[in-house]
């Protein structure tokens, strides 16, 4: 029964990778940065970033897709094995294994990939969806790399600049808003411009520079910050620095307060 079952297996395996297109050496490496919802269209995007530019590509997926690969970046394991995990049994029993996956083209708003399979001397490359193709590789350890056609199609954009970010002072580790009217006459302020911090994460670099949840955003280089997309702007424009000083009020009183940069972690 069980020579029956590995035979079963092995021939679904050769039907599948009957369809075998090749792809060109000219690729580079990115990583997956995330899955979230697309904010325009309400659908799930996949984010693979290239660590050398910081530009991501952004390739739309269906739910079950988008679920598979969320599960497996937060190391969550599904009560019965998804697609995915099958496709890593069926690997792994035919001794296997995935090289790496390639995303190759872009078509009619349709990216196209392959999976670059190996077993002991013999080599296959298996026309695959994207998503499909990244959910095995999560699973897999296997390195993903796209083809530089894409960069030509100009499919990849600066997350800084793009919907999917986050907003910049989430970067910093600390969230704020506008100071409305009820704010300023709360704290006492002559007027409502600023920005009122109201969280700061435990373990960023607000919290170890001492910004506190709280303080009124008043200045940033020197500069008055109005409101948020002010605060917004002026962090964007200042992103490649190494520290941005910061001006808040606390208790009635200016603190100056200086604040790393991404760009610092670079040394």
């Amino acid at each position: 029964m069980r020579r029956r079952t590995l035979w079963t297996v092995w021939l679904v395996c050769v039907l599948f990778l009957a369809g075998c297109k090749p792809h060109g050496p000219d690729v580079f490496l990115v990583e997956v940065e995330s899955v979230l919802l697309d904010p325009r269209a309400g659908s799930p995007v996949l984010l693979l970033v290239d660590k050398e530019t910081s530009r991501v590509l952004p390739v739309w997926v269906g739910q079950n897709e988008a679920k598979s690969i969320a599960m497996e970046l937060e190391g969550m394991s599904a009560p019965r094995p998804l697609t995915h995990d099958l496709l890593k049994r069926v690997l792994d029993v035919l001794d296997a294994r995935l090289e790496r996956v390639v995303i190759t083209d872009l078509r009619e708003d349709t990216y196209f990939a392959v999976l670059v399979l190996r077993s002991g001397s013999k080599r296959w490359e298996v026309d695959s969806r994207p998503s499909d193709a990244v959910a095995l590789a999560l699973r897999c350890h296997s390195p993903i790399y796209v083809s530089r056609v894409l960069q030509e199609k100009g499919a990849f954009v600066d997350l800084a600049a793009s919907p999917f970010a986050p907003p910049v002072e989430q970067t910093y580790g600390f969230s704020a808003q506008d100071v409305s009217p009820e704010v300023a006459r709360y704290f006492g302020l002559s007027s409502s411009k600023g920005v009122l911090i109201t969280d700061v994460d435990s373990e960023s670099r607000a919290a170890r520079a001492g910004l506190r949840r709280g303080d009124i955003l008043v200045k940033v280089e020197r500069e008055p910050v109005a409101d948020l997309e002010g605060l917004r702007d002026s962090l964007s424009k200042l992103r490649t620095r190494k520290g941005v000083r910061l001006e808040v009020s606390r208790g009635g009183e200016s603190v100056l307060i200086k604040l790393e940069g991404p760009q610092a972690d670079k040394g």
